[in-house]
């Protein structure tokens, strides 16, 4: 019985995952919605983007906002070509929250070799 909640849980966690992101372009904050669901939105003018806000694509449901501002440390690069998005460096949230570790390459997420998305590590 115990490896079939599991097996369940494992489930729900990989079903929820999303490996491609859409992109969206938003003016200001007060655009975003309240489920992000698998868009990426980025906040800002061209040239002058100020934020990358994202649902965690574990499926935890964890909202992540990267600063975008080149004052920012560390410093994120967002790269935009033919309507995809790629994002550098890689995003770590802290494992206190779900412990994911990925990169956003061409709209695409692309997990860490060390991530495991059954335990989070």
């Amino acid at each position: 019985m115990h490896s079939k909640n599991v097996l369940r849980r494992l489930w729900a966690t990989v079903a929820q995952r999303s490996d491609q992101l859409h992109l969206q372009l938003i003016p200001s904050m007060q655009e975003l919605p309240d489920v992000l669901g698998d868009r990426l939105f980025v906040m800002g003018k061209p040239a002058r983007y100020k934020w990358a806000i994202l649902s965690c694509p574990c499926g935890c449901g964890e909202r992540i906002d990267v600063c975008l501002m080149p004052s920012a440390r560390p410093k994120w690069e967002l790269t935009l070509r033919n309507g995809r998005v790629s994002l550098s460096p890689s995003i770590w949230v802290p494992r206190e929250r779900c412990g994911s570790h990925f990169w956003i390459r061409q709209s695409q997420i692309v997990w860490c070799k060390n991530y495991e998305v059954s335990t989070g590590i």
